[in-house]
């Protein structure tokens, strides 16, 4: 029968696409979203509100400026300020330049481009070099900071640092300087040399035993180490990274930000064979409107997720308003979200050996370093997360359907099951709606149009009973041809994760 009840699932997969209609997506790919902001593609299914960001140390460094590089060393983070470079264990900050207690009375850093880090080990303690862009470079062994002025005038200016197969590689304008195996001496009877990339180097990273080197038009590369005859091989004559600090490896790709748009450089089963991929095909709007507007990035991996974030930077943009995107590699390739309230001015993020976990930490010119992925709000602003779907025909766009029934289903977050599980008996049910999420539902008819011909349903605001609660059931009043779903979420509660969803429907007339 025509106005029997039937039932529509929607499984919430996909991420952000763009760049087809709402309708053509709603046929191919229902689950997928037109809006998603601040909702992340998640390697479980679903799309998961972000976590938040905190104080790494509540107190602030001290000076005036951006905050121009960040790093964990040791127990401590590192973060450098105008012209000083300070520590931290998470309580209070303590200057290393221009420090008796350092051994460096005199020295600070100069210029007042990006700090940049590299940490290395050549015998038995643990050391970091450290560039400015300005003068010759830094060395910090956690008790001792010294400028390596021995170096040659070729040193002055490096603006980047990398450890690759024993060697330590400083990269200058177009020049890489890489040193004696194992070793920080730099002369060319040792084994040390010079790399003229004749093209304005933008980035290097390591990728399995390689080295590779970006500059705005052209990609090459470096296997095994530069003892010997070593190979300096083109990757592209004609593609480059345009951004510094925008390659990072993951999940077994390279992903940096190319003039197209995102691109991986993905090694196959044949070594040194090179594949090259426009990732961000599906938000091109979004990235070409992203790298129009801005030319101050930074990125950074979050490995436990599969999961690449790139931030753009600009003083006069507030963090509420400051804009990032998200790619999280799935079964099915890469997923796109945006994001909106990261001002990000230089970022790290590593695993940390002494707890075996990942943390992530970033500044900007406020004079505070944050932690990400820590907490469920905006260092106390709440989180403001919004997800669109397609225009969902339900079959056929021609045909009225009316809604009568949803059934939506979510997944909480891990962290609110560990911390509040453990205590309900202790603390009653009364702990579930401290820890439980709400948030905001809507179905819109007929491409949202507002006419005297659709009515529209009400806003629906669901709130859980407890941090276990993964099913909502409730009605829906509505007819129309197409249907969007709208979820919103701008508070300062638990994460959780949109699963699925099901419609239960029947069919009227055909237009």
């Amino acid at each position: 029968m025509a106005d029997a009840w039937q039932t529509f699932p929607v499984q919430f997969q996909g991420g952000l696409i763009t760049n087809i209609s709402p309708v053509q997506l709603g046929l191919q790919s229902p689950g997928a979203a037109t809006t998603l902001r601040n909702f992340e593609p998640s390697v479980e299914g679903g799309y998961k509100k972000v976590l938040g960001y905190t104080k790494y140390d509540s107190n602030a460094l001290t000076g005036s400026g951006v905050i121009r590089g960040v790093f964990l060393f040791g127990s401590d983070v590192l973060a450098s300020r105008g012209t000083h470079l300070y520590k931290s264990a998470g309580s209070g900050w303590t200057q290393i330049t221009d420090s008796s207690s350092f051994s460096s009375t005199g020295i600070t850093l100069g210029g007042s481009g990006k700090v940049r880090f590299a940490k290395f080990n050549f015998n038995g303690t643990e050391k970091v070099l450290i560039t400015d862009g300005n003068g010759k470079p830094f060395l910090y062994d956690g008790s001792t900071f010294s400028q390596l002025t021995s170096l040659g005038t070729d040193f002055s200016g490096c603006n980047n640092v990398i450890i690759f197969n024993t060697h330590v590689v400083f990269v200058n304008g177009t020049k890489l300087l890489y040193s004696a195996p194992l070793d920080l001496t730099f002369t060319s009877a040792s084994g040390a040399g010079t790399i003229d990339f004749t093209d304005t180097i933008t980035d290097v990273i390591e990728f399995r035993e390689q080295l590779i080197i970006f500059s705005k038009s052209k990609i090459k590369r470096v296997s095994g180490g530069f003892t010997g005859n070593f190979v300096l091989e083109s990757v592209s004559d004609d593609m480059g990274c345009i951004a510094e600090d925008t390659a990072k490896e993951v999940a077994g790709d390279v992903i940096f930000l190319g003039p197209d748009g995102l691109r991986t450089l993905g090694g196959t089963e044949r070594i040194g064979d090179f594949n090259l991929a426009l990732i961000s095909r599906n938000i091109q709007r979004e990235v070409t409107k992203f790298t129009d507007t801005f030319t101050n990035y930074t990125s950074l991996v979050i490995r436990g997720k599969s999961q690449y974030r790139i931030f753009a930077y600009q003083s006069a943009i507030p963090p509420a308003s400051s804009s990032g995107l998200l790619a999280t590699q799935t079964d099915n390739g890469f997923s796109w979200a945006e994001l909106r309230g990261f001002k990000v001015h230089v970022a790290h993020s590593e695993y940390k050996s002494i707890t075996d976990n990942e943390v992530i930490y970033f500044a900007n010119d406020d004079g505070y370093v944050y932690k990400m992925e820590s907490g469920f709000t905006f260092d106390t602003a709440s989180i403001n997360a919004s997800y669109v779907g397609p225009d969902l025909s339900i079959t056929d766009p021609r045909i009225r359907k009316t809604l009568y029934k949803a059934n939506l289903y979510i997944k909480s977050d891990d962290s609110v099951l560990l911390k509040y599980g453990s205590v309900a008996a202790q603390y009653g049910s009364s702990i579930y709606s401290q820890a439980s999420s709400s948030f905001d539902f809507n179905v819109l008819f007929d491409y949202s149009e507002q006419s005297t011909n659709t009515v529209q349903p009400d806003l629906i605001t669901l709130t859980g009973k407890s941090p276990f609660q993964n099913q909502f059931s409730f009605p829906l009043i509505g007819s129309g041809f197409t249907a969007t779903i709208q979820v919103s979420a701008n508070n300062a509660q638990p994460s959780f994760s949109l699963d699925s969803i099901m419609f239960d429907y029947t069919n009227h007339d055909r237009r």
